[in-house]
C-alpha cells in the first residue's frame, strides 16, 4: 500500500521541521550568548566574546 503525495510531503515537512528548528535555535542562542559576552567585556577585538562564551 502507497501513501498519498500529501501525506509524504507533510512526513516530509514535519521530519525538516524536527531537524532544522534545534539547530536553529541553537545556532541564535549561541549568537545572542556571545554578543551578550561581548557587551559585557567591552574588548573592542574580535573572538574574545566566543572565547569567553566558551570558557
Amino acid at each position: 500500500m502507497t501513501t498519498s503525495l500529501p501525506r509524504r510531503l507533510a512526513g516530509y515537512f514535519v521530519r525538516g521541521l524536527v531537524l532544522t528548528v534545534p539547530a536553529a535555535l541553537t545556532i541564535w542562542f549561541s549568537w545572542v550568548a556571545i554578543r551578550w559576552v561581548d557587551g559585557l567585556l567591552g574588548v573592542p577585538f574580535p573572538g574574545v566574546g566566543l572565547l569567553a562564551t566558551l570558557a
